[in-house]
């Protein structure tokens, strides 16, 4: 019998490969639109419009709002975000603003100050004992 679970739940594992990066040093300020998968270490300034993933660093600092298919939060954001599929915000991220998406994961730790909106509602059967 093969394995049977699940190893791409975390948003993170569905990544395959990255577009494009702004540094750690760096300071980016515009609209980043288009398709593609994009990690931010350092201070972006704007909005973001992506068919693909939006990774943030946990030394990264976003100022605007995010709309992406999937997003991964280690950072901080001071806007709106909207995952189409996947949300993901890590025990160092922190966001002051609306989160929307199908699924949002937030691990113990992170923190977030706003409202949050799930877009589509799951059903599952709780197997443990």
């Amino acid at each position: 019998m093969g394995n049977t679970k699940n190893t791409n739940r975390r948003a993170i594992d569905q990544v395959t490969e990255l577009n494009g990066a702004v540094g750690s040093n760096t300071v980016f300020e515009g609209q980043l639109r288009g398709k593609g998968n994009y990690k931010v270490a350092g201070r972006f300034i704007g909005d973001c419009d992506l068919e693909g993933a939006l990774l943030l660093d946990k030394n990264g600092l976003w100022q605007g709002n995010i709309t992406a298919d999937i997003v991964v939060i280690a950072g901080e954001v001071e806007g709106n975000v909207v995952a189409n599929k996947q949300l993901e915000v890590s025990r160092t991220g922190r966001v002051n603003g609306r989160l929307t998406s199908p699924v949002i994961a937030l691990e113990n730790g992170a923190e977030h100050e706003g409202e949050m909106h799930m877009t589509q509602s799951h059903q599952f059967t709780d197997r443990r004992a």
